[in-house]
């Protein structure tokens, strides 16, 4: 069943159907709101509140948009909001883990040391940065669908992409040559 096709049933009283679009979305949402928060209990808490946010706002949702560019935005938006009001974002000590460690042993010391440093570099980006960022790179978003979901001209999608890409150039520079 299309996206549209649930949200018109969940429109029309079927509200069970919603957790089609919850399993549809959650994975997605889970790694956009890890790329910025870097806290599981965060991401957690904001891909939940933007199922919440979306499901409450539904009957709000004229398709104008698809559903998920719709979904991205609110999550996008919820985080931000969140680093805006500076709450603090410290990995757990399992989270700090999985990143730095690594169970291949093709890799090097070297290797690892660019992984923290990219790592840390992207956390520096500023959040509509790394949003922008996360979406493009990781997930190979286009510019004009990243533009829709923040709510920015594609120009200024562009770049800000730009902008990251450079800062993160900057950042490791002793690493790439």
């Amino acid at each position: 069943m299309e996206d549209h096709e649930v949200v018109e049933r969940v429109k029309k009283g079927q509200a069970d159907l919603f957790e089609i679009l919850v399993r549809r979305y959650e994975k997605k949402l889970c790694a956009l709101a890890w790329r910025m928060l870097h806290n599981r209990a965060d991401v957690e808490d904001a891909v939940q509140e933007a199922f919440m946010k979306a499901y409450r706002s539904l009957k709000k949702f004229r398709g104008d948009a698809q559903f998920s560019t719709w979904l991205y935005r609110i999550t996008v938006n919820l985080i931000l909001n969140k680093l805006r009001r500076g709450s603090k974002l410290k990995r757990t000590e399992m989270d700090m883990e999985q990143v730095e460690t690594s169970n291949n042993p093709e890799n090097s010391a070297r290797q690892q040391e660019l992984k923290q440093a990219a790592t840390r570099a992207i956390n520096d980006l500023p959040p509509r940065q790394r949003a922008i960022f996360h979406m493009r790179y990781e997930e190979e978003r286009p510019h004009a669908e990243i533009a829709e979901v923040l709510g920015l001209s594609e120009g200024a999608v562009k770049a800000s992409y730009h902008h990251a890409i450079l800062k993160l150039r900057e950042s490791l520079k002793g690493f790439v040559d």
